[in-house]
């Protein structure tokens, strides 16, 4: 499945979430999140404490596969232990 520039085919590494809308409209278009990276940089506490439809995103990205990180510094990716 094709959206726009990305296909369900490839592996999509996504940093910078704020309520993970994109990355959650992204696998639900592809009916897998299974390579999906989604990362934020804030902790998963600060996040649903942020945004009201945060909780939900993160939930249906868990459901279809997703895997996702709270705390990641887009800055320094090649730090980070669970990016290698």
């Amino acid at each position: 499945v094709w959206v726009t520039h990305y296909s369900s085919n490839q592996q999509i590494l996504l940093v910078g979430e704020g309520d993970f809308s994109f990355s959650c409209s992204l696998a639900t278009r592809f009916g897998s999140a299974s390579k999906i990276t989604a990362s934020s940089l804030d902790s998963y506490d600060a996040v649903v404490k942020k945004y009201a439809k945060a909780r939900s995103n993160l939930q249906t990205l868990k459901k279809l596969g997703a895997f996702l990180l709270h705390g990641v510094d887009a800055t320094k990716l090649q730090f980070h232990p669970d990016l290698h």
